[in-house]
């Protein structure tokens, strides 16, 4: 017979051992614990029959969950962007692990809206890494070198903040991907399918001079073509073939760099200027050698006309 209270509400069942251990369990979920029921539900979820649920999460809905857990928002808002930051890489293959990858890419984030970064990457492109538009759509734009005399005049002056060491790709693409209202994700890759074709024939080429080699001191032996010949060869392919393996491998290091340091100046646009002209180059260039004059000066025209600095000896002799 169920009990019940004294204003007539049934009064609930107590609770078997187990039963308390369980519910003792469930009010001390670990994460994983956590993650696991809930994919477990969402896939029960799924397979039940009635209306499919929601396909996609809005950032909304994404935030309200959060707060349900408890979870700072500011935290939700980084994980969204390093969910943002993944980037469809193909595995690498052979030549990818030997030689050099066919694309290398790197990312970062960007305050701004879609419109503000992308002219900042703009302005980095053009002015910093000497390169032009060679097309451009709604989702990416791709680069490629810019030789003209402005483009020119800036890399030799030493006028422009960037590394310039991308100019050596193929071609840079770049894509500004909307995050949230005040940050977007931006993705710069670089097709290094050129070093990869040059790497390749050099090591094609090291394999005939090699062979050459081994022809050649077979012929010059008199015991005809042996086990040393073969070694000649093969020392000479691996002499010339390392050494073309090392430069690709330094020449890609130097293009991650590079792909990294535009990252970090497209991330503080405060430090790249609007405009990238030459005229422009040339004034920040003179200011510079200005204010070092200056500075320089200020030593000199000290009151009293001494430009001994104090504590110097001459003072000390005072």
């Amino acid at each position: 017979m169920d009990r019940t209270h004294q204003d007539g509400t049934p009064e609930p069942h107590p609770l078997s051992d187990d039963a308390t251990r369980v519910a003792h369990r469930l009010q001390e979920l670990s994460v994983d614990q956590a993650d696991r029921i809930l994919r477990r539900a969402i896939e029960l979820q799924v397979r039940a029959p009635g209306p499919d649920p929601a396909a996609t999460l809005d950032t909304r809905m994404l935030e309200q969950i959060a707060e349900e857990l408890d979870i700072d928002r500011t935290h939700v808002q980084q994980a969204l962007l390093e969910e943002l930051f993944r980037v469809n890489i193909a595995h690498p293959g052979p030549l990818d692990r030997l030689i050099v990858a066919a694309a290398i890419t790197a990312h970062g984030a960007a305050p701004g809206s879609v419109a503000e970064v992308r002219r900042v990457v703009d302005t980095w492109m053009e002015a910093g890494e000497g390169m032009r538009k060679r097309a451009e759509d709604p989702s990416r734009t791709v680069w490629e070198q810019d030789k003209s005399f402005a483009a020119f005049a800036r890399r030799v002056l030493r006028l422009s903040r960037g590394s310039q060491r991308l100019r050596s790709a193929a071609a840079i693409t770049t894509s500004v991907r909307p995050a949230t209202d005040d940050r977007q994700v931006v993705v710069v890759e670089a097709d290094t399918s050129n070093m990869r074709l040059l790497a390749l024939g050099l090591l094609a080429g090291a394999g005939v001079v090699g062979a050459a080699v081994a022809g050649v001191t077979g012929a010059v032996d008199p015991g005809g073509f042996g086990v040393d010949n073969v070694a000649a060869g093969v020392a000479t392919v691996v002499g010339l073939g390392g050494g073309v393996l090392i430069g690709v491998k330094l020449w890609a290091r130097r293009i991650r760099n590079a792909l990294a340091r535009a990252i970090d100046a497209i991330g503080s646009p405060h430090l790249i200027e609007r405009t990238g002209s030459l005229p422009t180059s040339v004034r920040r260039l003179v200011d510079e050698l200005w204010q070092g004059r200056a500075t320089e000066r200020s030593g000199i025209d000290r009151p009293g006309g001494d430009a001994t600095p104090p504590g110097s000896h001459r003072d000390r002799a005072r």
